[in-house]
């Protein structure tokens, strides 16, 4: 892959959401432009909903992968999103980006074996929706 910028929006071990550089350098501006995220209106229904799924989506110039749950969040609207900067990016592309950070990977495995099923796995998204 590409040396793209990549970031995790979402929890870092308590209530709140955070946009947090994983690969590159951001600035101050770019992070608060990825947490706008939160109010993104194409899918806040989506985050929104008591019905719990992965969801692949564009936003801005990222391709991102988003659950509407927190791990350490209970409140309605939580959301865990990985971005990659890249909107041309294939999905199979995102979730081996995705196995890079064995944190942000193990909050995505940790929420689809909540919602989902006892043994989720991300690289399982690879298949979903082929």
């Amino acid at each position: 892959m590409i040396m793209v910028r990549m970031a995790y929006f979402g929890t870092n071990g308590h209530p709140g959401h955070y946009a947090i550089p994983l690969r590159g350098q951001f600035t101050e501006a770019e992070l608060r432009e990825i947490e706008d995220v939160d109010a993104f209106t194409c899918c806040s229904s989506f985050f929104n909903r008591k019905e719990k799924n992965f969801i692949f989506f564009g936003f801005r110039n990222y391709s991102c992968i988003g659950f509407p749950a927190s791990l350490d969040d209970k409140r309605g609207g939580s959301k865990t999103i990985f971005l990659v900067e890249d909107r041309m990016i294939r999905i199979e592309e995102i979730v081996d980006a995705l196995n890079e950070f064995p944190l942000v990977k193990e909050k995505f495995e940790k929420l689809g074996e909540l919602y989902l099923c006892k043994d989720f796995s991300v690289d399982k998204l690879k298949y979903i929706w082929k």
